[in-house]
């Protein structure tokens, strides 16, 4: 690149690692920089190296399982079709495949319905994950499929009065009366 040409003859390493990692490096040249460690030490030391490798790895990997669920919820049909019946539909296994059960109601379903109903709102994390788990604890059977048809049959019923679906500054579900 041309703006970078003065800098050509430097030569520089670059390093690109997890915070993870990044931590590990920092320790790791602290304790050891320029000393000789014991044997029994550096067993330890090592010990500690492969319990940071294993954080980083399962750090990764749930973000990548994150990232999948999240990728599944968005394939599901859209939420009109979801909506339509308050019939159970086929649950989908981990590999897309039905299962002949509920597809049960979780946070990034209950987020994609959030977003639907409530389009111009933001959610927050943590709030979702409460709110799902209240959900699903005062029912525990409840779907997907049967949550949408719920705030569908609220919808109607709120345009009907007059009301407007509404989210209070907790993100908690209120429906405000013109009445």
């Amino acid at each position: 690149m041309k703006e970078y040409a003065a800098y050509a003859d430097f030569p520089f390493e670059l390093q690109i690692r997890t915070v993870v990692q990044d931590s590990w490096s920092v320790l790791d040249h602290k304790i050891k920089y320029k000393k000789s460690i014991p044997i029994e030490l550096k067993r330890r030391i090592n010990t500690l190296a492969a319990l940071f490798e294993l954080a980083d790895r399962e750090f990764r990997e749930i973000r990548e399982g994150t990232t999948e669920a999240l990728n599944r919820t968005e394939e599901y049909g859209t939420i009109e079709a979801e909506s339509a019946s308050p019939e159970p539909e086929p649950a989908r296994t981990p590999t897309g495949k039905k299962s002949g059960g509920y597809t049960p109601l979780d946070a990034f379903s209950l987020l994609r319905i959030a977003k639907h109903f409530f389009k111009d709102e933001e959610f927050e994390a943590y709030k979702i994950d409460g709110f799902t788990q209240e959900v699903t604890k005062l029912d525990p059977g409840i779907s997907r499929g049967k949550f949408n048809f719920y705030m569908c049959i609220m919808g109607d019923a709120a345009a009907h009065r007059g009301d407007a679906p509404t989210i209070e500054r907790e993100n908690k579900w209120t429906w405000n009366s013109a009445h």
